[in-house]
Parts: C-alpha cells; sequence; structure tokens
C-alpha cells in the first residue's frame, strides 16, 4: 500500500507539483509509523518535496524499539527475512516482489527524483540504486537516496537471473544476502568494485546505534566517495527526532537534489563536502529512541 503525503496549499489553489520522495521503512515496522517518526524533517521539507510511502510486502513482528510507543498500529511489515527463515528460492522470489511493487509504486504515482529508506529498508533502498546505476534498461530513475541506519549487506538484485541480461556489463557478483547473515562485519566482502555507487547519497547515523559499524562499512565499501556524504547524530537506531538535527537534514536533503541534478550519475565529480559530516549539536543528550 502507498501512503502520500500531500504538499501545502492554499484553499482555491491547484496543488503544486513538487519532486517526489519514495519512502521504504525499517523491518517490523509500516509507512504509517515511518511517517510518524519522519514528520519533523517531512514538515520541514513540505514546500520542496512530495513524500510517497510503501509498505513492505511481507507480515513481521513488531520490530525493535517498536512497542509501546507504536502499539496497535499493526500490521507491521518487512521487506525480506532472514535468510536462516527461508529456502534461497522464497529469498529469490521475496526479491522479486519487492520489484514488482517498486515498479508499481513508479507507473502509479511516479516519476520519484530520490529515495529515503530507513534500517532494511535503507538496505532495499542501496540496492534499488545499485540496480538502477548498472541496468541498460533502468526501472527507476533516482537522481539521490537518502539510506539511514543501512547496515551491509545491501539488498542484491543484480544477481537475480531477470535481471543479468539487463546489466551494462557482466559482473562478478558476490551475494551478500546468502552469505554474510549472522557473521561478523569483518567477514563482509563487497561486490565487484565497478558496482561502486555512483548515484548521490547521504548516510544518517546514530552515533549509539548497535549497528554503526556495519553501516559505516556499506558507506566505505558500497559506495564512491566522490558522490557520498554522512551525517552522523546522537542517537540511537532510529530516524532523527531533534529538531537541530532535522533542520540540518533537512537543508542536506535539498542540496543533494540540487547536485544530483547538475552531475550525471553515472560520471560524478566530487561534491566538493568532507565525506564525515557530524552534527553540530551532538553535545546534547539524544532523546528518547523512535525505531
Amino acid at each position: 500500500m502507498e501512503r502520500s503525503l500531500p504538499p501545502l496549499s492554499k484553499p482555491g489553489e491547484a496543488k503544486p507539483s513538487l519532486p517526489k520522495i519514495l519512502c521504504l521503512h525499517g523491518a517490523g515496522t509500516s509507512a504509517a509509523i515511518m511517517r510518524i517518526q519522519a514528520i519533523r524533517l517531512i514538515n520541514l521539507l513540505r514546500p520542496n518535496f512530495e513524500f510517497v510511502f510503501l509498505d513492505g510486502p511481507l507480515e513481521s513482528v513488531p520490530g525493535p524499539g517498536v512497542l509501546p510507543v507504536f502499539e496497535g498500529f499493526g500490521p507491521y511489515k518487512r521487506w525480506m527475512t532472514n535468510v536462516e527463515e527461508q529456502s534461497a528460492d522464497a529469498l529469490v522470489e521475496e526479491r522479486i516482489k519487492v520489484l514488482e511493487m517498486v515498479k508499481d509504486a513508479v507507473e502509479r504515482n511516479g516519476p520519484f527524483v530520490g529515495i529515503f529508506g530507513f534500517s532494511q529498508g535503507a538496505r532495499i533502498s542501496c540496492g534499488l540504486l545499485l540496480l538502477q546505476q548498472e541496468s541498460k534498461e533502468p526501472l527507476t530513475n533516482f537522481q539521490f537516496g537518502i539510506l539511514a541506519g543501512a547496515p551491509v549487506p545491501p539488498a542484491d538484485f543484480l544477481s537475480l537471473p531477470a535481471n543479468r541480461n539487463n546489466l551494462r556489463e557482466p559482473l562478478v557478483i558476490y551475494d551478500p544476502l546468502f552469505e554474510l547473515w549472522g557473521t561478523s562485519q569483518y567477514d563482509y566482502q563487497p561486490p565487484d568494485p565497478r558496482t561502486r555507487l555512483r548515484i548521490p547519497t547521504l548516510h544518517v547515523h546514530g552515533l549509539s546505534d548497535p549497528w554503526l559499524e556495519r553501516q559505516r562499512l556499506l558507506l566505505h565499501t558500497i559506495c564512491d566517495p566522490r558522490s557520498a556524504r554522512v551525517y552522523e547524530f546522537q542517537g540511537g537506531h532510529r530516524l532523527p527526532a531533534m529538531k537541530g538535527n532535522n533542520d540540518m537534514l533537512s537543508k542536506l536533503f535539498i542540496q543533494l537534489h540540487e547536485r544530483s541534478k547538475n552531475h550525471p550519475p553515472l560520471n560524478i565529480p566530487s561534491l566538493g563536502l568532507p565525506l564525515s559530516l557530524t552534527s553540530p549539536i551532538t553535545a546534547i543528550a539524544p532523546d528518547k529512541d523512535l525505531m
């Protein structure tokens, strides 16, 4: 199910046509929950973007930190199951289903200039960006991605049999979905170096997130440093809730969009910005964790 947050307009006026961003929630939450989690950021960006929220295809138990804050907000959803819970064929079918849902969202509510994912939704987002970059006939046309709390591995859509003939060139594909789950982050092996993600991305990390190192690993092994930047804030595995963090994030959203419009994603020069951009208010104690 898609949930679109409409832009503001005055009574009697036609709603402005704003660039759209596709939003993918974390595991064990939902489109409705992500909309609440990101409401401060969305309100700041309402004059600039329209946000469209997509529910994951699979039923799920509530994710970490979801209860009791979001008691009664079910059904809770996820995009993928754990490897040990499914056969290899079933995992492939799950990823095919995600691609079908994204294709349907693009056809019915696109085009989208960007994708904004949190946690498992950010792993899906990263995988979709890689697939777009490496495809001769891309399913999507995202100009940038916002990856919040995104650990390795990204979702692997490149190795799906149906996609192999659509790749720009043959790739040596390491499928982290099947190989990494449950192992140390230091065992992680990135895909073919030619698959470094060159579409502009902003990575959002909580400094007390238990998966912080795996998120930094995704940033440094998957993304081209010329097109990636990172914003880190005081907090756990959640979207930023404090005003100062969201003020900064809203500016970075807009900057990334403006820069992505001026540079083709397959040949991006340096953004001229530091790879590490830490929150200027990190001395403020984190507020309550919201998944």
